[in-house]
């Protein structure tokens, strides 16, 4: 269930109780529908692409804390998904009179599988000091290592949406206490800007709560957070704060769902304890967390 509030937006998520349905009875056949959807390679025409295009050029070189992640605008249909979102991202930060939040947009078909909003990408979201664009801080697994470790890229909003790989239009802003978001703003514009990742890290997409080295985006997210609130850079000392504070259920998936996710390169299942049970940090668990004052979410599906 979900708050409507405006022409396609929803404030808020309410999301349904048991809603990692695939470990219910008599829900199978769906689990091997969206198995068979995993199974079949993304359409070129939605896969990430990998070149640069002129628009990078207003993130300024005097701004240049970390790398600009590159992209090609060749789709026209991606292109007006990412418009559409960037858009409605802007005029809510600037309508909220933000000074940082953190962004959500829509992942692969197989996400639903272990988090119920559909959402797999997550980053803080501030203005360039330079020229007042909103920019994003994301962290993203590293194909020259097989996906294996991370890298931490810039982008614009609409870059941060281009990549999508799907067409749904949905996107989640979650804006901190404004003591924290201006906290967050002095770690963020720091050049260098201190990542917080361990030089021996490594990249999962069900990373564990309690490693210190095992990271997906939106750990590292609830990492920065932490840090800015604490004022701190003891990656050990954070973790055990998020341990502490940081409410994840753990999760059993089925035996469907585990051959959907150890089929994926950035998914690292031996480091799961106990064996078989996910306690990672999903957009689900970003959203309920009580780090945030206010929660917008954009759908035009009505859900």
């Amino acid at each position: 269930m979900v708050a409507l509030a405006g022409s396609g937006v929803m404030q808020g998520f309410l999301f349904m109780k048991n809603s990692y349905g695939f470990q219910q009875k008599g829900l199978w056949f769906v689990g091997l529908f969206l198995l068979a959807l995993t199974l079949i390679r993304t359409p070129a025409s939605w896969a990430e692409p990998s070149a640069v295009h002129a628009s990078d050029a207003v993130l300024t070189a005097s701004y240049a804390a970390l790398p600009v992640k590159p992209y090609v605008w060749s789709n026209s249909k991606k292109l007006a998904l990412a418009e559409t979102l960037s858009d409605w991202a802007v005029e809510t930060l600037e309508r909220e009179n933000a000074r940082v939040g953190v962004l959500a947009r829509q992942g692969s078909v197989f996400t639903r599988l272990f988090d119920p909003t559909g959402m797999t990408h997550s980053g803080f979201v501030f203005q360039e000091p330079a020229t007042g664009e909103w920019i994003t801080y994301s962290l993203y697994s590293d194909p020259a290592t097989n996906r294996k470790t991370a890298l931490l890229w810039r982008q614009n909003i609409k870059d941060f949406f281009y990549g999508q790989i799907n067409d749904r239009k949905e996107a989640l802003l979650l804006l901190p206490p404004r003591d924290l978001q201006e906290r967050l703003l002095l770690r963020l514009r720091a050049n260098p800007f201190q990542s917080l990742l361990p030089v021996n890290h490594h990249y999962n997409l069900v990373a564990p709560l309690e490693s210190l080295l095992s990271f997906n985006c939106t750990k590292w997210v609830v990492l920065n957070l932490f840090a800015a609130r604490e004022n701190s850079e003891d990656v050990p000392a954070l973790i055990g704060r998020m341990r502490q504070e940081y409410a994840v259920k753990p999760l059993r998936p089925s035996i469907l769902v585990r051959l959907v996710l150890k089929r994926k390169p950035d998914v690292n299942w031996d480091e799961l304890n106990p064996p078989g049970t996910v306690q990672t940090v999903t957009v689900d668990s970003l959203y309920k967390t009580s780090l945030f004052e206010k929660r917008f979410l954009f759908s035009e599906s009505g859900r």
